[in-house]
């Protein structure tokens, strides 16, 4: 007998589980020769349940990861909950940092979010922001 297949005192044996939806008990087939390993859900699952089969949690909305236990893309900061990503117009991509949510910035624009530019820097574009300094070059 493996983990998809449940004992019951009726009939003895219950034949094995949907694939299709979770592991209400909490345990999947993820063992040695199909035993049962319990579900190891995190933060960011749906609930503590798995599917019977892959071990896979639901995850809510900005979680990513069998056990739902890191942020998606274009979503970051584990500790706030994986909210989307909030990167400003210089931001290089539209991800951030998955477990801080810092957005990488172009030349002269200011993280964590790329919102303004830093000092000695103006004009905050797409391309980043100016230097305030002029760089003459002599021909």
């Amino acid at each position: 007998m493996n983990c998809l297949t449940v004992v019951t005192q009726a009939t003895g044996v219950r034949p094995p589980r949907r694939e299709d939806r979770a592991d209400s008990e909490g345990y999947w087939a993820g063992g040695a020769n199909g035993s049962c390993v319990q579900c190891a859900c995190a933060r960011g699952a749906l609930s503590a349940a798995c599917d019977a089969r892959s071990g896979q949690c639901a995850c809510a909305l900005g979680w990513t990861g069998r056990a739902c236990d890191s942020c998606a893309k274009t979503f970051g900061g584990i500790e706030d909950g994986c909210p989307p990503c909030s990167c400003g117009e210089a931001a290089a991509t539209a991800e951030c940092d998955a477990s801080t949510g810092d957005c990488a910035c172009m030349a002269g624009a200011a993280p964590p979010r790329c919102l303004d530019c830093l000092d000695g820097y103006y004009e905050l574009t797409r391309d980043g922001c100016l230097s305030e300094y002029l760089v003459i070059t002599k021909f």
